[in-house]
Parts: C-alpha cells; structure tokens; sequence
C-alpha cells in the first residue's frame, strides 16, 4: 500500500483519488475486503456531489464490487447503481476520462451480471451502446 504514491499535499480532490486507489488495492491486492470500504468511503467524503464524477462513480462501484465479496447483494447493487447513476447524470459537455468512463460501466455490467441481474445488465448496455454510437460520437459499434 506504501507504493501506491501522489500528491496529496493539496486538494481533497488528490485525497480522494488516493483513496479511491487505495480501496482497489485493499480489495484487489491485498484482499482486505473492509479496509476497501473504509478507503472507498473515505474517497467519497472528499467530494461534493457535482466534483469528480469520474472518481466518485469508480468508488461506489469499488463499493458495490466489496460487497459483492461479502456476499452483500443488496448493498453492491445499491452502489453499482449508484455508479451507473453517477454517469449518466454527467452532462455530455462535461469533460470526463471517456476510457474510465468506459470501464465503469463495463465493470458495473459484469456486476450486474454476476449477480444475476440481467435486466439491469440489458438497460445499462442500451445505455452505453447508445452513448458510444450516437450522438456524433466518432465510435462506432460493430
């Protein structure tokens, strides 16, 4: 966890990336499930609700995808929606990381899918499928 390495000297901003990190190293690396949420949820503590969509998104699904560990369904859809809800409320002229924008919603996919909640998966892929071939996007989906 030492490695993991930014500034953190000033913003809240770069405190919350910091722990946004954190929780995907507690959960992925090291396996500590409850060290995740606590880095999560001390990643979500540093931002207002229209600050950093891209980073407040990525920590509720590290939240969804910690519960989903414990075997929690309520509470990792409740977070996976959470981040899926995060994003499309994003207005479009919004400069956000489209990749990681991308990714979230890949990943919440699979957690809906997972834990079997196909209907949520097909509404979601819709949504994404539509973000990503329309709307004068330069992406095109074979």
């Amino acid at each position: 966890m030492e490695k993991v390495s930014i500034d953190i000297k000033s913003p809240k901003e770069k405190l919350g990336m910091y722990h946004c990190y954190s929780g995907f190293c507690n959960l992925f690396v090291a396996d500590e499930i409850d060290e995740a949420i606590f880095n999560f949820n001390l990643s979500l503590m540093q931002y207002l609700p229209d600050d950093e969509v891209a980073y407040r998104a990525w920590s509720n699904l590290g939240l969804g995808l910690a519960y989903k560990s414990k075997g929690d369904k309520k509470q990792s859809l409740l977070f996976a929606d959470e981040a899926t809800k995060i994003l499309k409320s994003a207005s479009q002229s919004e400069s956000t990381d489209t990749e990681l924008e991308m990714d979230i919603f890949i990943d919440t996919l699979s957690v809906y899918y997972e834990l079997g909640e196909y209907q949520l998966g097909i509404d979601l892929g819709d949504f994404v499928l539509e973000k990503v071939a329309g709307g004068g996007n330069c992406y095109g989906v074979d």
